[in-house]
């Protein structure tokens, strides 16, 4: 049967407060993601810590990126094709972003094996111990420097002095690739798309998008208010402020993405007569 136009209007019309915040929540953890990755994780861990170099980094996002704009197209299609109990994006939400979740903490957390050689306060000096001579001194840098554990006096200090091992590479490679493809496309389109069909008012679309649009500098405004928080208690310990933070976020991701697979109930309707889109509602 034909649904009467009260009840088109009733589920096409106005969104609650509670429906708009159940939806947008999401975005909160997605920002604070998109940041810790993007200005501490490549910079701070994978530069820094575990001496990976700029142009290596930017060639390996590049090529992620470039081959997730191509899986975009599929995931799109894919989810407007698909037709469930549970609608045709939120089977995208509830599998991909879980996985995203265990990618990001992978991605933000590297092994410490993996890190190139630096040094450290451990590295052992035994060759300079008790000798006060200034041939002997010169002798001891020397050393050092051949053997790469010191930088040469005429070196540049922004090409760095270390390389990151291979393994390094693969591992920072397939787990960005694999963030872009759960994350920014498995989960962000469809949840985009969601949002269009939870309502077929103009104004409310609008309004919707505009919370959303909140909820998402929130998530900035956040994680710049945790790194600074966290930061006095992890002065000298950058990677393990990373850690923690990452912990948090994923924490929030799961809380947000149960929230929004809860209380945000879609299902596809032949008979609505609104472009095939599916009837959204609170549970």
């Amino acid at each position: 049967a034909r649904l009467s136009p009260r009840e088109s209007m009733k589920e096409g019309g106005k969104l609650t407060c509670k429906t708009k915040s159940a939806y947008s929540g999401l975005r909160i953890p997605m920002s604070t993601f998109d940041f810790l990755i993007r200005l501490n994780v490549r910079t701070s861990v994978y530069r820094d810590a575990y001496g990976m170099s700029i142009s290596t980094q930017a060639m390996i996002v590049s090529l992620c990126k470039s081959l997730d704009f191509l899986m975009g197209f599929i995931v799109g299609y894919v989810s407007d094709k698909l037709r469930t109990r549970w609608g045709r994006r939120k089977p995208f939400i509830a599998i991909c972003c879980p996985i995203f979740i265990v990618v990001f903490l992978m991605l933000a957390n590297p092994p410490s094996s993996l890190s190139a050689p630096s040094l450290n306060e451990e590295t052992d000096f035994s060759v300079c111990e008790g000798e006060d001579l200034c041939s002997a001194t010169e002798l001891c840098v020397s050393a050092k420097v051949n053997s790469s554990a010191l930088p040469a006096p005429d070196s540049d200090p922004d090409e760095g002095d270390r390389a990151a091992p291979e393994s390094l590479l693969v591992y920072f490679a397939i787990l960005y690739f694999a963030m872009q493809l759960s994350g920014w496309t498995g989960t962000q389109i469809p949840y985009d798309a969601l949002g269009y069909e939870l309502t077929s008012d103009y104004h409310e679309k609008s309004s919707l998008f505009g919370v959303k649009a909140g909820f998402q500098f929130i998530g900035y405004f956040l994680q710049n208010g945790l790194a600074f928080v966290l930061a006095s208690q992890y002065s000298d310990d950058v990677v393990g402020r990373i850690r923690a933070e990452s912990i948090v976020y994923a924490a929030l991701m799961g809380i947000a993405l149960a929230t929004l697979l809860w209380l945000i109930k879609a299902r596809y309707r032949r008979d609505q007569g609104l472009g095939r889109m599916p009837a959204a509602e609170l549970r």
